[in-house]
């Protein structure tokens, strides 16, 4: 029974919230009708593990893993993985790491957090990648373009090197795979999403720094506005977006501001992450738009906030766990791996943060 405590529990922390307590012992021992000791077996795993922490009179709550210490891993003999990305929390980062961790669990290797300040360049990376011993292969978690980081570097390496971003090219490139959402697909849904629902003047809001990714959103957006037959030149984009750096909240918030003022006809917007439609939101209601009734907004990421704050945000979201699980597969079978690259499909979900304009 503990075993079964054991699995039911890491399929409750996959999709649990950080800050939230699990479930109590007395609740899973009433649920389960078990005995205190095999809860205690249960959760003491998950302990050494490093994927619970306990908290006297407050519960137990999923590990922090973005400070979890480099020093505590590498005791462990265990075959290596880097994954490199920004030191800072967010639901993504935290996500794709809890994910990376766990598949490699399972495949019988350990995994490495180097964090990067967003003002660190390539450098560290590879200071630190070619004086580590051990490494079987990288997970890059970040834009190469933002890191300034030749993929050429990443290639000398001689282990597999998976990013879970785009890259302007794989070509001779044997060692580096990417796995990454359909970004461009995104794009393509969000426009069209309100150019469906009847919005004659939609804007463009460039919430994170220029880099592959907003790249491919631009191309889908534009595609989608082709496609419905709407001159691209009727979007209105402005020269201004987020800065490296910047968190994309505040230049969500920052950047729509400016455009009510420099355009206050606009009835719908679009932005490179819901964080920026969120930030939008008191943006907008500051200067008396309601939204979605005179401005509707829409972003990317199906974020823990973006289903709870008000209005709930229309977002395109990708299928994190498969997205992962590919990007493990190129580390742990790189025999099997059939493509230099996979592309995760975009859906698309529908809340209160769109309003049809149809009449």
């Amino acid at each position: 029974m503990s075993d079964q405590i054991y699995d039911w529990l890491r399929e409750q922390i996959e999709t649990w919230d950080i800050d939230k307590p699990l479930p109590s012992q007395n609740k899973i021992m009433k649920d389960f009708g078990v005995s205190l000791a095999s809860v205690n077996t249960a959760f003491g795993r998950l302990v050494d593990e490093g994927r619970v922490e306990r908290h006297r009179g407050r519960g137990s709550f999923i590990a922090r893993k973005d400070v979890r210490q480099y020093s505590a891993a590498k005791k462990n003999s265990r075959p290596k993985v880097v994954i490199v990305s920004y030191d800072y929390f967010s639901e993504t980062i935290w996500t794709n790491t809890h994910l990376c961790d766990e598949f490699l669990d399972r495949a019988g290797y350990q995994s490495i957090q180097f964090k990067l300040k967003k003002t660190d360049q390539e450098g560290r990376v590879r200071e630190f990648l070619q004086a580590e011993e051990g490494i079987a292969g990288v997970v890059v978690d970040l834009s190469t373009r933002l890191l300034h980081m030749d993929s050429r570097f990443l290639n000398s390496l001689k282990v597999p090197v998976v990013l879970l971003e785009p890259v302007d090219s794989l070509a001779d490139l044997d060692r580096v795979h990417a796995v990454h959402p359909d970004y461009e697909q995104s794009g393509f849904m969000m426009a069209e999403e309100l150019l469906k629902c009847g919005h004659r003047h939609i804007a463009y809001v460039g919430d994170i720094p220029e880099n592959e990714v907003t790249d491919a959103h631009r191309r889908g957006i534009l595609a989608a506005f082709r496609e419905h037959k709407r001159g691209t030149r009727s979007l209105v984009s402005q020269k201004n977006r987020a800065q490296p750096g910047e968190y994309a909240a505040e230049a969500g918030y920052r950047l729509t501001a400016q455009l009510v003022r420099e355009h206050p006809n606009v009835d719908g917007i679009l932005f490179d992450s819901a964080h920026g439609a969120f930030a939008a939101i008191r943006a907008l209601n500051e200067v008396g738009k309601r939204v979605p009734e005179d401005v509707s907004v829409i972003g990317e990421g199906d974020y823990t906030f973006a289903r709870f704050c008000s209005p709930p945000i229309t977002v395109t979201a990708f299928d994190s766990r498969e997205r992962i699980r590919r990007a493990i597969d190129y580390i742990v079978s790189p025999e099997k791996a059939a493509s230099k690259e996979v592309v995760v499909p975009a859906g698309l979900i529908r809340r209160n943060s769109v309003f049809s304009r149809k009449r």
